[in-house]
């Protein structure tokens, strides 16, 4: 039995289940019983956390599109009480997002297809160090990790990329190192090819194609996304969102990319993103498009400090974290924690 009710002292997530004064339209309120499952074993769950001193900003689960659980923590360094209209930085969750505008953006025609190559977009510039080999990157190799462009993912690599005149070239710039489809090199860099991509396939920002075909629709308030020197959108990092909104933009992936009638990502997109194609040499998960795919039970987005969004498909179950962990910490505790506490809650 948890001791959630035995003491308040340390532990310092407050509920905010059904809070009449933050209402949503999107989401329905439930309780864990009604949806079948097992409170109890979610309350473990909090004493997992608890136990470890995690400092959790965020918790949210929903099941069949009800909130069963949302949880609030503090942020340390600032005292703030975080609330459900609170906004996280999501870091690397912002690949998951660019992922499905390049698929809105296929399935309107702005571009091709996948497997359309990546330089003929970028016409206002030649890269360095050509050869035959960068010239044949794809759409795709950029989504699974596999372009072949060299990149460490170091801080350094981060902030010259960030002060680079053209940052998009920067990328574009670097040596090819493997032959590209075939190794998995995890690279922010080289998800901002994707970014500035689609600014010039569509002639938008990110943020205004996201708006129109992605947030509004959702009926997320247009996120603070931060801008490279040249006005496209990060495609690695940079936007803000509340649990919540992250939770609507999962909600697609275990919905075949509708909400009600409305088909928002397409399902062939959808179905691609949560496919494995290949295998990440980080982690030894399954690797989709920029989404990772730890076993058969789940699949999630994953931001820096603990900005973790799984989605439990078999469930119909959503789980968002908004943290700030170590990596060490959140890598190897909050799948654990979804897994373990969350499927197994679930009837």
């Amino acid at each position: 039995m948890s001791t959630e009710n035995s003491s308040d002292k340390n532990k310092p997530l407050v509920d905010f289940l059904g809070r009449s004064d933050y209402p949503d339209s999107f989401w329905k309120t439930s309780t864990p019983a009604k949806q079948d499952v097992d409170e109890n074993k979610l309350l473990e769950g909090l004493d997992f956390i608890y136990s470890r001193n995690f400092e959790i900003h965020s918790l949210l689960i929903i099941r069949n599109q009800n909130i069963i659980f949302e949880r609030y923590g503090i942020k340390k360094e600032t005292e703030e009480q975080c609330l459900p209209t609170t906004s996280h930085l999501i870091h690397s969750c912002t690949k998951a997002i660019i992922s499905a505008l390049i698929g809105i953006a296929i399935e309107q025609g702005y571009i091709k297809s996948v497997h359309e190559a990546v330089l003929p977009y970028f016409k206002d510039f030649q890269p360095e160090n050509m050869t035959e080999g960068k010239a044949r990157i794809t759409i795709e190799h950029v989504l699974t990790m596999r372009s072949g462009l060299a990149w460490g993912e170091s801080d350094r690599e981060e902030s010259d990329f960030m002060k680079a005149p053209i940052p998009v070239k920067y990328v574009l710039d670097q040596k090819l190192k493997y032959t590209p489809g075939e190794v998995f090199n995890y690279s922010s860099g080289n998800v901002h090819i994707l970014a500035g991509l689609l600014h010039r396939a569509t002639g938008m920002k990110p943020l205004d194609f996201a708006i129109n075909n992605l947030f509004i629709p959702l009926g997320i308030k247009t996120p603070p996304w931060l801008e490279d020197s040249n006005g496209t959108n990060y495609g690695c990092f940079g936007i803000s969102m509340t649990a919540r909104d992250m939770a609507k933009f999962a909600y697609l992936f275990i919905n075949k990319g509708q909400v009600g009638e409305k088909q928002i990502i397409p399902e062939s997109w959808v179905k691609a993103t949560l496919s494995s194609h290949t295998k990440s040499n980080w982690t030894k998960e399954d690797f989709g498009y920029l989404w990772w795919i730890p076993n058969g039970l789940m699949a999630s987005i994953v931001g820096a400090f603990g900005q973790n969004t799984y989605i439990l498909p078999h469930h119909n179950m959503i789980v968002t974290f908004n943290a700030n962990m170590t990596f060490q910490a959140y890598e190897n505790n909050l799948a654990t924690f979804t897994q373990k506490y969350i499927c197994n809650a679930a009837n």
